[in-house]
């Protein structure tokens, strides 16, 4: 029987936002610079170059001068990837992935996908109320504890969520979070500078795991995956979005990443905690100036993550509870998130958000098949709200790639809490490859989940639809 290719009927909701609910190049560019400014990728850049006995992976200087650079234009390319497809779908990250998992596979990763969010953001709220106390230390003065800290954060957050993202983006961003972040990040590249030996820091004695430190730069990009729809769908259109978040992100994750990296190298830094950032980047001969500039950066840098990852949360329940607002949610979540990060300790949202990134990885490898190899940028805009269409159920044929990735990351690098990291390498015979080998988990699980879905896909998807079409 031949089969009659029917064309993918577009609506107008993938087309361009109105002026007013979009963002042009310079507006995501920006909000995608304030992302990328904040202590989690100086954190990534110190750890490539701490040693193994610090929990670092020991590189040396001149492995570090290939390593972000490489790790940051892989990342630069899946983020800029998934907000092409964001610009062109023009939906939440919930209902986007859709077609790739089924209308039921996509319930099941709203779940997932906000206790990744909300357990990001408890993390940064707690860093954040760790580096304002600190900050504020440095002052000599009254201080405040990490608790005043965290909660200030979180209300400037709540504030956020009320205004929507495109006001945060046109006035906190564009004129105070952007240049903030840009000012800190040239003052301490200054700094950092001054005091480097490039001489010696080339010579240092190589670390033995070159590509898990890739594959540590290509996960800090990959924990922003949730957030590119969510924002790079107000893109005019798909190049914008694309460039914007790759540029937005690449430029200041570079720096970021480097910095961190040069400070451990350079020994500037003697406690490797956002605390200890702030102390050994602020805290040496600047006095009242690098306090206040210290205070500034953590306002601009890191207060508004947290209203990005709740807002991306929000914005996924309200895919399965439509009435709800998305500010309302949003501050609802701030609550408990602020809370938790109060009661609960840091290693545990650490723990926690490594399990949810082995779940999400292949989730991202999938995704990226389906828009790009198996649909070709073709998606039904009237099946993705549709029960009874196209993608209705669980997408059978993305299951083997998503529980085999799981499988494959956990092997790999076994990440979760204490008991199931033990439950798992308990199965492994002789160490897991990642620590054995060096065996590079993220970049392992996203080119396996890609590989085999395409196969897949590329076999029966195609056919199913056509048929499921033919039959209506």
């Amino acid at each position: 029987m031949a089969r009659i290719r029917l064309p993918a009927v577009r609506s107008p909701s993938f087309r361009s936002p109105t002026r007013q609910a979009s963002l042009d190049t310079a507006e995501l560019t920006g909000l995608w610079v304030s992302f990328a400014v904040g202590i989690p990728l100086l954190l990534v850049g110190i750890r490539l170059m701490s040693s193994t006995a610090a929990g670092g992976l020991g590189l040396s200087g001149s492995q570090l001068l290939l390593v972000v650079p490489i790790g940051v234009l892989l990342g630069v390319g899946l983020l800029a990837a998934v907000a092409y497809a964001a610009a062109t779908v023009s939906e939440k990250t919930a209902v986007m992935v859709r077609p790739a998992l089924g209308m039921v596979g996509s319930w099941l990763f709203v779940p997932v996908a906000v206790a990744f969010l909300v357990s990001w953001a408890a993390l940064e709220l707690e860093t954040a109320g760790r580096s304002l106390a600190a900050a504020f230390d440095l002052f000599n003065g009254p201080a405040i504890n990490r608790s005043w800290g965290t909660i200030i954060v979180a209300m400037l957050a709540a504030f956020f969520l009320i205004l929507g993202p495109q006001l945060v983006v046109r006035t906190w961003v564009k004129w105070f979070a952007f240049w903030v972040g840009l000012g800190v990040m040239l003052a301490l590249i200054w700094r950092i500078v001054s005091d480097l030996d490039l001489v010696l820091m080339l010579e240092q004695t190589p670390g033995a795991h070159f590509w898990l430190g890739v594959d540590l730069v290509v996960g800090g990009a990959v924990i922003f995956f949730p957030l590119v729809a969510d924002t790079a769908r107000f893109a005019l259109d798909q190049g914008t979005a694309a460039s914007s978040v790759g540029a937005g992100y690449g430029v200041p994750a570079l720096i970021a990443v480097l910095l961190g990296g040069l400070a451990a190298a350079t020994n500037s830094l003697t406690d490797p905690t956002p605390a200890g950032v702030v102390a050994g980047f602020f805290g040496s001969s600047a006095g009242v100036f690098g306090a206040v500039l210290a205070v500034l950066w953590l306002l601009g840098a890191e207060g508004d993550q947290p209203f990005a990852f709740l807002y991306s949360a929000s914005s996924a329940i309200q895919t399965l509870v439509a009435r709800a607002p998305t500010w309302a949610g949003g501050v609802a979540l701030v609550v408990v998130s602020a809370s938790l990060s109060l009661i609960v300790d840091a290693s545990l949202w650490t723990d926690l958000i490594g399990l949810l990134l082995s779940v999400l990885i292949p989730i991202l490898g999938v995704f990226l098949a389906d828009f790009f190899f198996v649909r070709r940028r073709s998606y039904l805009s009237d099946s993705l709200y549709g029960t009874r269409g196209a993608y209705r159920g669980v997408n059978l044929y993305a299951l083997p790639s998503l529980i085999i990735g799981f499988i494959l990351y956990q092997w790999i690098a076994p990440a979760g809490p204490g008991g199931w990291v033990e439950f798992v390498e308990q199965l492994i015979p002789g160490g897991s490859p990642g620590e054995v080998a060096g065996v590079p988990p993220v970049m392992i699980t996203l080119m396996f989940s890609f590989s085999l879905y395409a196969l897949l896909g590329r076999w029966r998807i195609e056919e199913a639809y056509y048929m499921s079409k033919l039959r209506v």
